[in-house]
């Protein structure tokens, strides 16, 4: 996405994950299905050998405003979904859950 297409975010996603690899498809595709409304998908993780990430590189080609963002607040839900605030560009927020 070019930074124009950003400035034009209607929406951003969060879905903080911990080895939800098998989720993050079926998730994608859900949220294809029923988002009408520009938007990014931000899959907040908090470790790096979370099982979540090669899901995700997986599915990049076919859902390319979908990206990965590292937690380095900290362990736990609050400060995933704190990153994923500070990394969001869209205008609203909706925290969706993996699982």
């Amino acid at each position: 996405m070019t930074d124009s297409n950003h400035s034009k975010l209607t929406l951003s996603v969060l879905i903080p994950v911990r080895n939800e690899g098998l989720n993050v498809a079926i998730m994608l595709k859900f949220l294809r299905a029923i988002l009408e409304v520009p938007h990014e998908v931000l899959i907040v993780y908090d470790d790096p050998t979370d099982t979540t990430l090669p899901a995700v590189k997986a599915l990049e080609s076919s859902y390319p405003n979908t990206r990965a963002v590292f937690n380095n607040l900290g362990l736990g839900v609050a400060n995933a979904i704190r990153t994923g605030v500070t990394h969001s560009q869209g205008e609203y927020i909706l925290i969706f859950a993996a699982d």
